[in-house]
Parts: C-alpha cells; sequence; structure tokens
C-alpha cells in the first residue's frame, strides 16, 4: 500500500494558511513498508500550528499496536467517512531524511537536543534544551528532519537534533534544499468500548481538516 506523508511546505506563505490546503501544497512523499519499520527520528509532535482535527476517510480503520506498518493490527475502528477521530497522542515520523546543502558561510540558532531519536512533546516544550549555535560551511550538508510551525524546523547537525529558528530552508542565499524529508504521521486514534491503536494518516485512511489554537 503507498502510504503518503503529510508534509508541511516550509515557506513564509504556509505559516497562517488554511490547514487542508497545506496538505494540498505539500510535497507529499512516498515511503514504503520496508522504510517505515525504522525511522530514523520521531518525535511526539505534529506539522504545522494548531491542533489538527481529523476526520475519516474511509469506513473502516486498521489500528495497529505500535506506530509501525509492520506491527499486528489490534482491531478495527468502525467510523463513517467525515467522522472526527478522537486521538490522544500522535508520532511523527521521518522515514528518510532530507537534505540541506551549505552554499555561504552560515550559522544555525535553535535548541539543541542533542544525540537523540526520540523527541517527545513533553521534552519539546519543557524548555530544558540549551540554545546552540551552529556554524556550517560549504559544501557541507546536514540532514532536514521535520518541519515545524512559525518558520522553524527541525535539522540534524553534527549528531546533534536542533529545533531550528530560523529553519535554514527559509534562507536561499546560505542554503539550498537538495531533497525534502520523507515522514509518515500516526495518531494513537480512541473508539468506542476501549478501541484504540495506532493509525497511520493518508489518502485512504483519516486526514486533517481543521485546526482549533
Amino acid at each position: 500500500m503507498r502510504i503518503q506523508s503529510i508534509v508541511l511546505v516550509l515557506a513564509a506563505s504556509a505559516c497562517g494558511g488554511q490547514p487542508d490546503a497545506s496538505q494540498a501544497r505539500a510535497g507529499r512523499e512516498t515511503a514504503t513498508s520496508a522504510d517505515s519499520s525504522r525511522p530514523v527520528f520521531e518525535s511526539g509532535l505534529w506539522p504545522g500550528e494548531g491542533i489538527p482535527v481529523i476526520q475519516a476517510v474511509a469506513d473502516r480503520l486498521p489500528l495497529r499496536e505500535q506506530p509501525n506498518l509492520a506491527s499486528p493490527v489490534r482491531g478495527v475502528l468502525p467510523v463513517t467517512p467525515g467522522q472526527r477521530i478522537t486521538y490522544d497522542s500522535t508520532r511523527y515520523q521521518t522515514i528518510e531524511p532530507g537534505q540541506i546543502r551549505v552554499i555561504e558561510p552560515a550559522r544555525i540558532l535553535g535548541r539543541d537536543f542533542g544525540p537523540i531519536a526520540y523527541l517527545p512533546r513533553e521534552q519539546y516544550y519543557s524548555g530544558v534544551a540549551r540554545p546552540g549555535a551552529f556554524d556550517v560551511k560549504p559544501p557541507t550538508a546536514f540532514e532536514f528532519l521535520q518541519n515545524r510551525a512559525e518558520g522553524t524546523c527541525i535539522v540534524r547537525v553534527n549528531f546533534r537534533v536542533i529545533d531550528a529558528g530560523p529553519c535554514p530552508a527559509l534562507d536561499k542565499q546560505k542554503f539550498r534544499i537538495e531533497s525534502q524529508p520523507k515522514t509518515l504521521w500516526w495518531i494513537h486514534a480512541v473508539g468506542p468500548e476501549n478501541t484504540s491503536g495506532w493509525l497511520v494518516l493518508s489518502d485512504t485512511t483519516a486526514k486533517v481538516v481543521d485546526r482549533t489554537f
């Protein structure tokens, strides 16, 4: 099954745009089941601003034990297309990092989370990450992991995960985007009678229709 990720386009015009329109503008990337079994980075966040409102596309949604396409299906969530889905957590996975090339000497500013592979939502908002500054020179490249919100993104420089603000991808003079990250977005859906499990968002399962603030 072709799973398409929801990747928020990192441009100034994307900030403050309509959530469903941002999906249409996204440069959607395809990831295979083999790729997605071992993400290179994960966060307990989601792309974009505001709390996503998610509605079903299909009428039977497979819920997995873990946010992994190789994980066993633990149940099926019966819904009707257009029905709002309740969820209590999310997992945003980078299946393949993008690349940003340095074309002029620059400094990347942001919060330094260190050499981690998973960034929980609580840690992201805890305020304990140290401010960091990383000097980079051409022709080096670094990993573009995930888009965030308000002109920021998550990158990996010298094995350290940085919540970069502003995102280097916005500076066309000093950086060049060579590839976008390939991602999968999961929600932990909660249904009636203790039905719960991980659902991957795709064109055939469920989609974001609004954002709340």
